[in-house]
């Protein structure tokens, strides 16, 4: 089966498309009987996920044949008699996004080539993300939208609940196929929870992701006398940026809150290995897949119950927050604190295997693109 896959960006920015859709195509060319190619197109080269990864080479056990992107560097670049080469000769398109400009004209074009299209649309059309840009983007799925899913095979999703959601929403068939993680080859260590508990969140900085809650639990958790820590992972917004950095002054965490950028490869690893409970408390997210990395990395969750993968983990290993505040996310950590044992790390590992796989997200993949 040949496959040609297009994302927006492969900036590490935006999160879940750039991510999802390069090591999606990891997945498709491990297997022989697939040939996967990769095209984006904004951005360049050094700020993206494949470069850093295979810069790394952790996070890359089977290097893509083919990656074919479209940012300045002339090394990279390919042109438009190429793309429409690759069209004619796929079997599959996979578009990632929903309301981009090039979408709907991409959707065509692959068709009049031959091939069939699949559109997974990232959270973009959960009744979260329809409340922004209201008007425009009522106006994209009443004309540019109706000609889009006419001609799509199928919608496809990272979760059961986003599938729900985009059925409700367009008249175009809709399926999941879920979201992976690499599995790192390192076990995590048997031990019990650290004291100061260490809690770590990793993400795009960005608001609907409410670290500020995560920030403000471990003054609530301090002031019950239970010892806890927090490190903040990621990049993005830089005032939401900002105002993390207010609450933790204003709530004299300056000690125990710390703030460590963009991490990947062997840092991230270092970071979720050392870690004990995984804090993501966001208004919204399709998916997570800073959820499926934290638990295979051995790392107990604590989720808000809008984050779609961590509602498939166990009780043993996830405590999902029902009502948003600091002192919902205070109580589950302590919750999870009391049941830690010596085996949570292992469990956590165990079910992201089954759970979130590539080898198993690829299989579904195949499964919904030969019906």
């Amino acid at each position: 089966m040949r496959i040609v896959q297009v994302v927006n960006t492969l900036n590490h920015k935006d999160g879940g498309p750039a991510r999802n859709s390069f090591e999606l195509n990891l997945a498709f060319n491990a297997a022989d009987t697939t040939s996967a190619s990769l095209i984006w197109i904004q951005g360049g080269w050094n700020s993206t996920v494949a470069a850093t990864q295979e810069a790394e080479g952790f996070l890359l056990p089977i290097k893509p044949r083919q990656i074919h992107i479209q940012p300045k560097k002339k090394e990279y670049r390919i042109g438009l008699i190429k793309v429409w080469k690759l069209l004619q000769e796929s079997d599959s398109v996979i578009l990632h996004g929903y309301f981009l400009y090039w979408l709907p004209f991409l959707t065509i074009i692959s068709r009049f080539a031959g091939s069939k299209v699949y559109i997974m649309p990232h959270g973009a059309l959960t009744p979260h993300e329809l409340q922004k840009k209201r008007i425009k983007k009522y106006i994209y799925l009443q004309t540019a939208g109706r000609v889009v899913n006419a001609l799509t095979s199928s919608l496809v999703t990272g979760s059961p609940q986003e599938r729900n959601d985009v059925a409700a929403r367009v008249s175009a068939r809709a399926e999941w196929a879920g979201v992976g993680t690499v599995i790192p080859k390192e076990q995590p260590a048997a031990r019990g929870i650290s004291a100061p508990i260490q809690l770590v969140t990793l993400s795009r900085l960005a608001p609907k992701k409410r670290i500020d809650l995560a920030i403000r639990a471990v003054s609530i958790l301090r002031s019950r006398g239970c010892e806890a820590s927090l490190t903040v992972a990621g990049s993005g917004d830089t005032s939401t940026e900002e105002s993390l950095r207010e609450i933790v002054t204003t709530e004299a965490l300056e000690d125990h809150v710390g703030f460590a950028g963009l991490v990947t490869g062997a840092d991230k690893r270092e970071l979720l290995f050392s870690a004990d409970i995984f804090v993501l408390p966001s208004e919204d997210e399709n998916f997570g897949i800073a959820v499926a990395e934290a638990a295979a990395h051995g790392l107990a969750v604590v989720a808000s119950g809008n984050v779609a993968s961590a509602n498939g983990l166990s009780d043993s290993v996830a405590a999902i927050v029902r009502e948003l505040s600091a002192e919902s996310i205070a109580d589950a950590v302590i919750e999870l604190s009391r049941g830690y044992s010596m085996d949570t790390r292992r469990l956590a590992r165990r079910e992201a295997e089954e759970q979130f796989s590539w080898g198993e997200v690829a299989h579904r993949w195949h499964e919904i693109m030969a019906q």
